[in-house]
């Protein structure tokens, strides 16, 4: 009898692919819907899928790198923060520099881009300590939290989001060293982009 393949075993590009389009999925259900709560809601998820389609596809060339090459210079130290489960910012600070020899520059271009994404999408999910109360004539309300930053949530932030995940997924193919000629199509691969398209 032949040997069934597991079906809990997928390409590696897989959960990045699903990630980015569901990104561009939830982007244009914010820009379509009527109510605004929903639109909200809606570009909160888009913007936390498109960060994580970045954190899955950098653990992902992490652990491919480690078993193609597991004896390379600086295996323990990734290892290591694998299992340290080290944040996203932490990785994409010291990663390119161990694996490339170069680092990313988080004070312009795309860099800086995905460091304003990131930076929202911890404000959505990280609210701050502080508990809030709301006082209205004998009414008394306890144990609210500041949500400034959904509420001033918009359908472009959504768009925007899932774009900048993709670019910043193409500006690490780049710091490969990569050829330019292969770029289009290592983008079709992790994030399903066709070789012709662009994003933006």
């Amino acid at each position: 009898m032949p040997a069934q393949f597991p079906t809990t075993l997928s390409g590696s590009n897989r959960m990045v692919r699903a990630y980015v389009s569901a990104s561009h999925a939830l982007a244009q259900e914010s820009a379509e819907t009527e109510l605004d709560e929903d639109m909200r809601a809606k570009a909160a998820v888009a913007i936390l899928i498109s960060v994580s389609s970045v954190e899955a596809y950098v653990n992902i060339f992490a652990r491919l790198l480690l078993a193609q090459d597991p004896d390379f210079t600086h295996a323990e130290r990734i290892r290591s923060d694998l299992r340290a489960k080290k944040s996203l910012l932490s990785k994409l600070q010291n990663w390119p520099q161990l694996f490339f020899g170069k680092s990313i520059d988080f004070g312009k271009d795309i860099g800086q881009k995905f460091r304003a994404l990131l930076d929202q999408r911890n404000r959505l999910m990280h609210f701050s300590s502080e508990s809030h109360e709301f006082e209205f004539e004998n009414v008394k309300i306890k144990g609210l939290v500041d949500t400034t930053v959904f509420d001033n949530l918009t359908a472009q932030d959504a768009e925007a989001a899932a774009i900048t995940a993709e670019e910043f997924i193409e500006h690490l193919l780049r710091l490969q060293g990569l050829p330019e000629e292969n770029i289009p199509h290592a983008l079709h691969h992790w994030v399903g982009r066709p070789p012709e398209d662009k994003v933006g």
